[in-house]
């Protein structure tokens, strides 16, 4: 991946060393853009419409190509007709390709411009994010000012109602019991009340009116600093709930922020790596372009100069016609017959023409026999080659049955060695038993025994017999398959010798 943008930024360098500078340009104004606002998918449209021109351009360059290809090829006409015509459609292509290579970077250079205002947005969000936190440190300051204020408030309300209970008790206390004292007594004795003048009893009338007017102006503070104790609280409440709504819309603004510049980000590193292919294919096209431009000069100029060696030519034939005009004049008989001469070999040529074009057909139809035969061979030897391999195959089971029939001849040999064997053994038991028969003949019961044992032997004898005799013959027998082994492997090199033949016959052709 770094790689890669290695690659792209270089050839984003290789591409403003050579394509116009558009510094001078007025950039467009742009509305500041707000917190809320989604980002809008122009680039993205952008991006695919020039993906499409792109497309547009590369068939329409390949169209041209193959319309060029067909045009020199199909061209009867002059060859400076011929090369005016191609020389102005280039030209027109050119034009074209020029007016699109235009077009594209226009685009591609509005794609810069809105990658830029998408820069400009981000950092926009930025310092409205930074002046949103600095003014939300700013509101909690003054709300912890005005919240310490509002304690300071309180507590001030607080002493002052403790004091305001206070003053009130102590008033009750000591202006009641001295006002009862002393109305007690003044009413207790009959005379005093007579003695007692007006203003006394005014002046005490009014002293206890003061005193009642100050205990209920102390009840009306007490209640006024309750009230405002309430509300300063319930105020505090409130800007506490505030606070906490502030908190939670400034933590949602943090993470819209946050995801809103990842997003950006995202984008703009998504549109960074597709305008960076898009400037890389673009260059590949220039360079297209300017290779065939290149080569279309090239051959024109090629084309200019031979038509111009032509012109020259055509004069030196013309000057040279009009010099030898006379000797043509004189020279007309003689031409004449020259003519009838070339007429009659253009005829021999002709007839010479058809029977080489004869023989060019004799010799395509000797090639396809040639060919058809050589098919057939090769369609032989394939089949030589499958009943070769089936050969082998058989062969090689062949030798396999020939070394089991040895095996079994072996064992064979080895059966009819231990039977002579026994054969032997068994005889001389026999000759044993009949001298000790003809030496016991006077004991029964002892001749009767051996008799036995004869019979035994003799049974014993003739089952070796048996077995002797048909040892040979399976002697025989595998003798006779050996044979017919034998014959089949001599079947078998021999259609081996006779493909070797068929193959250096095939091969001598060749």
């Amino acid at each position: 991946m770094a790689h890669s943008r290695h690659f792209y930024t270089a050839c984003l360098d290789h591409r403003t060393t050579h394509l116009p500078n558009h510094s001078n340009s007025t950039p467009t104004p742009t509305p500041t853009p707000t917190p809320s606002d989604p980002p809008a998918p122009a680039p993205l449209l952008r991006l695919s419409r020039l993906h499409h021109d792109l497309a547009q351009f590369e068939t329409r360059s390949h169209h041209t190509r193959h319309a060029d290809d067909a045009q020199d090829s199909n061209t009867s006409t002059s060859p400076t007709d011929a090369m005016k015509q191609h020389v102005a459609l280039l030209e027109a292509q050119l034009l074209q390709s020029d007016q699109v290579i235009a077009a594209v970077k226009d685009q591609l250079w509005g794609l810069e411009d809105e990658l830029a205002q998408l820069q400009a947005d981000q950092v926009a969000l930025q310092l409205q994010l930074e002046l949103d936190s600095a003014n939300h440190a700013r509101d909690e300051e003054e709300w912890a000012g005005e919240r310490e204020e509002l304690r300071a408030q309180v507590a001030h309300l607080e002493t002052e109602l403790h004091l305001a209970g206070c003053s009130d008790g102590e008033l009750d206390f000591l202006i009641t019991p001295a006002k009862k004292g002393h109305l007690e007594r003044a009413l207790s004795s009959p005379g005093t009340l007579h003695g007692l003048s007006l203003q006394t009893l005014l002046d005490m009338g009014e002293a206890s009116l003061e005193v009642e007017e100050d205990i209920h102006e102390l009840k009306v503070r007490i209640e006024e600093s309750e009230a405002s104790e309430r509300t300063a609280l319930h105020a505090l409440a409130s800007k506490d709930r505030e606070l906490e709504d502030l908190k939670i819309q400034i933590t949602q603004l943090k993470d819209e922020v946050a995801a809103e510049k990842d997003k950006a980000k995202e984008e703009a590193e998504d549109l960074t790596q597709e305008m960076a292919e898009l400037r890389y294919q673009l260059m590949e096209m220039i360079e297209q372009e300017r290779e065939l431009r290149a080569q279309t000069e090239q051959a024109s100029v090629l084309r200019v100069v031979e038509l111009e060696s032509q012109v020259k030519t055509a004069r030196q034939e013309v000057v040279q016609a009009l010099a030898s005009r006379r000797e043509a004049e004189m020279q007309s008989d003689r031409l004449s017959l020259e003519v009838q001469r070339i007429r009659l070999a253009l005829q021999n040529a002709d007839q010479e023409l058809k029977e080489s074009k004869e023989k060019i057909i004799r010799a395509q139809a000797e090639v396809e026999q040639r060919r058809k035969d050589a098919c057939l061979a090769t369609d032989a030897r394939l089949k030589l080659e499958n009943q070769l391999l089936e050969l082998e195959v058989s062969r090689n089971l062949l030798i396999t049955e020939n070394q089991e029939l040895k095996a079994s001849l072996d064992r064979a040999f080895a059966t009819t060695s231990m039977l002579e064997e026994s054969l032997r053994d068994k005889e001389a038991a026999l000759y044993v038993l009949v001298v000790k028969q003809s030496e016991n003949l006077k004991n029964g019961d002892e001749a009767d025994n051996s008799h036995k044992g004869a019979c035994v032997l003799k049974a014993s004898n003739a089952d070796s017999d048996n077995e002797f005799a048909s040892t040979p013959a399976e002697v025989n027998e595998l003798n006779h398959d050996f044979q017919d082994i034998s014959s089949k492997d001599t079947g078998v090199q021999a259609n081996a010798s006779a493909f070797s033949i068929v193959e250096m016959e095939m091969q001598v052709p060749g």
